[in-house]
């Protein structure tokens, strides 16, 4: 699943086994070279204490929900590697986008790919109105915190569509995935399914719309498994068949955001 830097903030945080909230997203870190995410810091509102933790303490991620190994979860000064990533982000100023040696625009954003934490492109705020423009990290020729320099011809893309910010940027953020990586994922995602074929669902599985995918206890049919991928849910089934205690956390972490909402 592809999502992005600051769209992901607010996100709410619950803990894997038993679904208790930890806050939401303050701040999500890249390293400096902005090529894949450092960690997490997170907190249950103003002036309460911030927590960190490190891409190998999520469980799993989406636009709805994160959910974290509690053992992972540190407070924010005892974790050095974060803390000193959000000191420096901290006194970040706007990136500037250059193409050669002229100066095309800001960075608006970054994504990157929820399961390994990859960054895979950011969007380019160019001209007086901002139009925004995807640029995969396949067109990136040097990147730093002062300043990211593109290849030639990369600015001269499209902007994206009006009002569909969200869905163009998945599209096109899909499309810049390497090769390397999709292999990779097509791999988990294999396994998975070879894993889940034949055996009762441990629980519901609910698709984007709130619709039950396939109901506790149903036989995983190819029918059914082809249905989890093409709604981006077939790695909450296999985390759901892989332990009790990680189902417990996530119908938790649910019935806590329907009584938000």
């Amino acid at each position: 699943m592809i999502l992005y830097v600051n769209g992901s903030e607010r996100l709410p945080v619950f803990d894997c086994d038993t679904g208790k909230f930890y806050g939401r997203i303050t701040e999500i870190l890249l390293d400096d070279g902005f090529k894949e995410v450092l960690g997490y810091v997170c907190r249950t509102r103003i002036f309460r204490p911030r927590w960190a933790f490190e891409p190998s303490a999520v469980r799993l991620i989406n636009e709805d929900l994160m959910l974290i190994d509690r053992k992972g979860k540190k407070w924010l000064p005892l974790n050095a590697t974060i803390r000193d990533a959000w000191r420096r982000s901290k006194q970040l100023r706007k990136i500037g986008v250059k193409e050669g040696d002229k100066s095309v625009g800001e960075v608006a954003d970054f994504a990157f790919e929820a399961e390994t934490g990859r960054v895979i492109g950011f969007l380019l705020s160019r001209g007086l109105f901002g139009k925004l423009v995807f640029i995969p990290w396949s067109n990136v020729e040097m990147s730093g915190r002062d300043c990211i320099v593109i290849k030639k011809g990369s600015s001269d893309a499209p902007p994206m569509p009006k009002g569909g910010l969200l869905g163009g940027f998945l599209k096109s953020a899909a499309k810049s995935l390497g090769a390397g990586a999709a292999l990779a994922r097509k791999a988990a995602l294999d396994r998975a399914a070879a894993s889940l074929a034949g055996k009762p669902a441990p629980s519901d599985v609910l698709g984007v719309n709130g619709e039950v995918l396939v109901g506790e206890g149903e036989i995983m049919t190819p029918e059914i498994i082809d249905k989890l991928k093409k709604e981006d849910k077939l790695s909450e089934a296999y985390l759901l068949m892989s332990g009790k205690r990680f189902g417990r956390g996530l119908a938790g972490a649910k019935k806590s955001l329907k009584s938000t909402k």
